[in-house]
């Protein structure tokens, strides 16, 4: 088989996400696209590359890509464009290359953090936005009031309770799940603004 996909790490996790390409081309796995959720490879020798990531802003795009011109630029210092899906985008350069890092300042690359903290707060904030406005556009349209909308919720739950359960347990795990990828994210934010550089092969990889 010659193509392959993989779950690559959270957008968050820009150190494991630039360990899990190298490593991948080590064994022979040469990324060529990025979506949401998994990465696609191709089949080759294996590899010594580093991999890059760049966070890009919606507004900074052309029509969802890179301008040709940015990519250019990257291109003349030793970096090849590779593929990118919403705020990542990615980069390789062979291992010994002189291909420069991206940032001589920690500080540098956690202003590039600003939008994609941003889009986090969004996604927290959207399931809790999302199920208010549903209960009162409920309240409104169905003639209840709250108070009898909870006993309708209690009857549910006590008829069918297996159901009422599982749903409750996936919105707190997304909402869970929210808090963690903020948490991290911020965390990566404050260490660069404190002068920390990133580190390009952690040990751990996130998924």
């Amino acid at each position: 088989m010659n193509w392959k996909y993989g779950l690559h790490p959270k957008e968050f996790a820009l150190g494991e996400t630039e360990k899990y390409y190298s490593d991948m081309a080590g064994k022979g796995w040469e990324l060529v696209d990025r979506g949401i959720i998994f990465s696609k490879f191709r089949r080759t020798a294996p590899q010594q590359m580093r991999y890059r990531v760049e966070v890009v802003a919606p507004n900074q795009l052309h029509d969802g890509t890179l301008p040709e011109e940015q990519i250019a630029i990257y291109k003349e210092c030793g970096w090849e464009y590779v593929a990118g899906s919403g705020y990542i985008h990615v980069f390789r350069a062979p291992v010994g290359s002189a291909a420069p890092e991206f940032y001589l300042e920690p500080e540098q690359q956690a202003a590039t953090l600003k939008c994609l903290r941003k889009n986090q707060l969004i996604a927290l904030i959207s399931p809790l936005l999302y199920l208010l406005v549903m209960l009162i556009m409920h309240t409104a349209f169905s003639g209840y009031s709250p108070r009898e909308i909870s006993s309708g919720f209690y009857w549910m739950w006590v008829t069918d309770t297996e159901f009422v359960t599982l749903i409750s347990l996936t919105f707190i795990l997304v909402i869970c799940n929210q808090f963690w990828e903020v948490y991290q994210l911020n965390r990566l934010y404050r260490n660069l603004k404190k002068g920390t550089p990133l580190n390009h092969a952690p040990k751990s990889r996130r998924l």
